[in-house]
């Protein structure tokens, strides 16, 4: 149970670097895309949380008042105690795309997301692929296989 709890973290702040890195920051960049490179530590309660970020951002406007934007990045995060020693790690790798046409707010998202995540000898792997357009969901998968 502690495991999947673990996992529910580690999930949670994939997906707050995944809003980190979403279209607010994509407004704000110039031009047609930008790097994402980002290494940070955080310390809380006796754990130190590292995460590394690197990646790329894109946005293509289109003649009609469209717009795409792309998001590819790799991520790794990792735990560790108040002697230095490793708690957990947990990497992956993302890919979202969304579409917005001129008018309207979100036609079209679809992501693939996939990590590894290893505490106390148990590695596990997430997989989570989804599309959706306007209100239907063409797929929504998500798998979970620990060894």
């Amino acid at each position: 149970m502690r495991t999947v709890r673990r996992l529910a973290l580690v999930g949670l702040l994939v997906a707050a670097a995944s809003l980190c890195l979403g279209p607010a920051s994509v407004f704000a960049a110039s031009g047609n895309g930008r790097h994402v490179n980002t290494v940070d530590c955080t310390t809380s309660d006796g754990l130190t949380v590292c995460a590394t970020i690197f990646g790329e951002i894109s946005e293509t406007f289109t003649p009609s008042g469209n717009a795409i934007f792309t998001f590819n990045y790799r991520w790794t995060f990792t735990v560790t105690d108040s002697s230095g020693a490793v708690v957990s790690t947990a990497s992956g790798r993302d890919h979202f795309q969304a579409l917005y046409l001129k008018d309207v707010a979100q036609h079209e998202y679809q992501g693939h997301t996939r990590y590894t995540t290893t505490e106390g000898g148990q590695t596990c792997i997430v997989t989570v692929a989804f599309h959706f357009t306007g209100d239907h969901t063409q797929f929504d998968r998500f798998t979970l296989t620990c060894e």
